[in-house]
């Protein structure tokens, strides 16, 4: 990498796969702007994963007003997980945060992922701590009902291991340094 380049690239990547989600996209686009401006240069990867509404009239016109936004169009819908690679493999930041469009994973949460960024962790994840105003099935059932066996598995796996659980209120974020 030339010292040029190094310049240039951004300290922040947020990826955010997308179908459909003019509403949130209209949303959740200048909440990003507004949070990431802190941390100095930074784009957003939104991967349109083939919608159908106005989705990627929206993103042009946001990418017209600020270069840091930036859309990859997918030539038909592929999947969430598909839409995350794609973002990923045009992410030139120096750290990526996934996020969905639709609010799921709270914007206000991103200066504390970073700082646990700076601080030498390479990998820090959020993890969803249930509210009591969420509803009762959601709270006994946090992947449906097929997946309960696996999240009180991997709760149990979790405690285990010394890390807290996974209640609690709001949202909260972990770090783990690479090995």
């Amino acid at each position: 990498m030339t010292e040029a380049t190094a310049v240039l690239r951004p300290v922040l990547t947020v990826v955010v796969p997308a179908l459909n989600e003019h509403e949130s996209l209209a949303r959740l686009i200048p909440a990003l702007n507004r949070e990431l401006e802190a941390f100095g240069h930074y784009e957003i990867i939104v991967v349109d994963d083939g919608s159908t509404d106005d989705t990627p009239r929206l993103l042009r016109a946001f990418h017209e007003r600020n270069s840091a936004v930036q859309l990859v169009r997918l030539s038909r819908n592929f999947g969430h997980q598909a839409a995350l690679r794609a973002g990923l493999r045009y992410a030139t930041g120096r750290a990526v945060i996934s996020m969905d469009a639709d609010f799921q994973h709270p914007v206000e949460l991103i200066p504390q992922l970073v700082k646990e960024w700076r601080n030498g962790f390479e990998i820090v994840t959020t993890r969803r701590c249930y509210r009591s105003e969420d509803r009762l099935f959601k709270r006994i059932h946090p992947v449906g009902a097929a997946g309960t066996a696996l999240s009180e598995a991997r709760r149990r796996h979790v405690r285990r291991r010394g890390q807290p659980g996974s209640r609690g209120a709001g949202s909260t974020a972990a770090a783990r340094r690479g090995r």
